[in-house]
């Protein structure tokens, strides 16, 4: 069956209005239109814009300097329609020009999508939903935008609240268990070799007993600091417990790195610290694991680790801090 071309009049699906023509709106119809929050756009079949409420008509000319009258006639079809340069979109602006097309076109009923705009006033979040709208020439299109930013952010919050440790601003074992889950499905698919390193700080309860709960987290801030300035951002460092750090390394250039690093962050953490005053110098139990390992799961392998370096203790539990 040939595809139907854009000025064919298809039947009416049954979950549509009756058909109507944009520019037989009544005032009232219009009104109502300008009277809601978000943007409203609708296109005719071939992706035309035939009429744009109050809300559209201000976003169109906080970006691109467009009255309404201007933006009337302009098809979303054509690159050249969206705001900025239209020969290096973005992904974006290419993902939703491919959305509207679906829907004029009829391959999908419906259309979303979360974009950040910018604007020379502002940066926000943009919702876009693309529904398809009956008309007498065929099946157009109702395009409608609405600003998200605070649902955005509060998400982003929540996201982050989960993901990240509030002390020392690192990923959380939660996050870690994710990357790790990425990282030895990489080695296994690759045969990249990838490495795990954790750390535990012996002297964190005895930090916390003899100077306050202030000076230990001031010392895990600072742990948190060394370990981020010695690995590649390419790499993760996580907080997974009271007082553990881990360093995932999804590739490694040799064999030998892991230890190479393994070393130098233990040298690193070896070297004193200036807790609030006192300057401290802490023991660190240390392990280290080539990914993708013998485990099956992240959660396993990160496990696993934990119990060897724990079985590296002194005998006795803790002891002192050395201070200057």
């Amino acid at each position: 069956m040939a595809p139907k071309t854009a000025t064919e009049s298809p039947e009416t699906p049954e979950n549509l209005a009756v058909p109507f023509d944009i520019d037989d709106l009544s005032e009232a119809e219009s009104g109502v239109l300008d009277a809601l929050p978000a943007g409203v756009a609708l296109l005719d079949p071939n992706g035309t814009i035939g009429h744009v409420n109050r809300a559209w008509a201000e976003f169109a000319l906080e970006s691109g300097g467009m009255s309404r009258d201007e933006v009337i006639g302009q098809n979303y079809r054509d690159a050249g329609f969206w705001y900025g340069n239209p020969e290096q979109p973005s992904d974006d602006t290419v993902r939703a020009q491919a959305g509207i097309r679906a829907v004029l076109n009829g391959d999908v009923p419906h259309f979303a999508l979360d974009y950040p705009c910018h604007t020379p006033i502002r940066e926000y979040w943009l919702e876009l939903r693309v529904t398809p709208l009956a008309l007498h020439a065929g099946i157009g299109a109702l395009v409608m935008q609405a600003d998200v930013t605070e649902r955005k952010k509060t998400a982003d919050r929540a996201w982050r609240r989960a993901n990240y440790d509030s002390l020392t601003d690192l990923p959380n074992r939660s996050l870690l268990l994710d990357r790790m889950t990425q990282a030895m499905g990489l080695a296994r698919r690759q045969s990249v070799e990838g490495g795990l390193i954790l750390f535990d700080i012996e002297q964190l309860r005895e930090i916390n007993r003899l100077f306050g709960h202030e000076s230990g987290d001031d010392l895990l801030r600072q742990c948190a600091e060394r370990l981020r300035a010695s690995v590649r951002k390419t790499d993760s460092v996580a907080r997974v417990g009271e007082d553990e750090f881990a360093v995932l390394l999804p590739r490694l250039s040799d064999s030998e790195a892991l230890e190479a690093l393994h070393n130098k962050i233990g040298e690193r953490l070896a070297e004193s610290f200036d807790i609030l005053g006192n300057t401290i110098t802490i023991a660190v139990t240390s392990g280290r694991v080539s990914l993708p390992g013998s485990a099956e799961t992240a959660d396993e392998l990160l496990t696993m680790l934990e119990v060897e370096t724990y079985a590296k203790k002194p005998e006795g539990g803790s002891w002192l801090p050395k201070t200057m």
